[in-house]
């Protein structure tokens, strides 16, 4: 499943690279200046706010807590249930922090297929597994893999972009680890 996984992964981005729908849109970007899409930034910042929301409720329900005489051991299990929340949403965080360091960001571009190239090679390097799922869910519609044979698949790719550049009406053929796949894309 993981070498399926790559080569679906690796086949969008090739049909990505090629995509007329793609190159548009990066030159409606380029041209209103906009720059590289900064994908994790409002992530880290609704997750630094839920983080803050976390504590805010605590500290709120600890007060009153106090206030109504809770015993101690209902108190110590809801701080433990908060510092588990807290540490769940700061690690998250951190792993934001460390997509954003691993992106690729260049003072000058000179085209806006230069800044398609800059955002698909950050977006394919992408670990956190929500995050390619996101992206996933945002250009294919479906996947169909048939096996052939011990080494041989057909995969179809049913894509929501409408203009596939050259791959259109094309398959792509990938080998990996001696395996042969064939993709079909298909445009939606």
């Amino acid at each position: 499943i993981d070498k399926l996984e790559k080569v679906i992964w690796d086949g969008l981005f090739q049909v990505l690279h090629e995509s007329e729908d793609l190159k548009k849109d990066y030159k409606k970007r380029y041209d209103k200046e906009l720059g590289s899409k900064e994908r994790f930034k409002g992530i880290r910042r609704v997750l630094e706010d839920k983080k803050e929301r976390i504590i805010n409720d605590f500290l709120k329900k600890l007060d009153k807590l106090i206030e109504m005489g809770i015993d101690e051991d209902i108190i110590e299990k809801l701080d433990k249930k908060y510092k588990e929340d807290k540490l769940e949403i700061s690690n998250e965080i951190e792993k934001i922090k460390d997509e954003e360091k691993k992106r690729e960001v260049k003072e000058s571009i000179e085209g806006y297929i230069e800044l398609l190239k800059l955002d698909l090679n950050n977006e394919y390097n992408i670990k956190r597994e929500r995050n390619r799922i996101k992206l996933i869910d945002k250009y294919i519609e479906d996947v169909v893999v048939e096996r052939k044979d011990n080494k041989l698949y057909n995969i179809d790719l049913n894509m929501y972009l409408k203009d596939l550049g050259k791959y259109e009406n094309e398959n792509l053929e990938i080998i990996e680890d001696g395996y042969f796949y064939i993709l079909k894309v298909k445009s939606t």
